[in-house]
């Protein structure tokens, strides 16, 4: 418990003196259909950076889900303002009749706009459900989005 705490302040430490912050739009493409959310990020020293993504199912708006990804690589392409980035972290989707919670990993592209507070991006994200009362296999998903940045 000690640990766990300690980790904590650090990383809040560490999210609090970042600078760049955005938010935006998420769309999620799953074999179901599709999700939209708002979605934060969080730039971390330049090299990593933390996202969360709350939303709907879209359309139909009977299921929510969260989805929060530490992108503990975030490093520059021979353009600029292009990233790559690749991360880990968790994801769930309910409604009133189930529940499911499991691990991803995500590999995506990042565009920051030189002259405009703009990021556009686009990744691949593989979530594996564990707590599953929806009898969800595994997937694969595409998201993309985008997203203004504040200070």
């Amino acid at each position: 418990m000690r640990g766990f705490f300690l980790l904590s302040l650090v990383l809040c430490g560490v999210i609090l003196t970042a600078q760049d912050r955005a938010i935006g739009v998420r769309v999620v493409d799953v074999y179901e259909g599709t999700g939209v959310g708002l979605s934060f990020k969080q730039k971390i020293k330049a090299i990593m950076s933390f996202e969360a993504t709350l939303g709907t199912d879209g359309f139909e708006q009977s299921q929510g889900f969260f989805k929060a990804d530490f992108n503990f690589i975030q490093r520059p392409i021979p353009v600029d303002g292009l990233d790559w980035y690749l991360g880990a972290g968790v994801q769930s989707w309910f409604s009133s009749k189930f529940f499911e919670l499991g691990p991803e990993a995500t590999l995506g592209l990042s565009f920051d706009f030189a002259s405009l507070p703009l990021n556009l991006f686009l990744d691949g994200t593989y979530y594996a459900p564990l707590i599953n009362e929806n009898n969800k296999s595994q997937e694969w998903q595409i998201g993309l989005g985008a997203r203004l940045f504040f200070e």
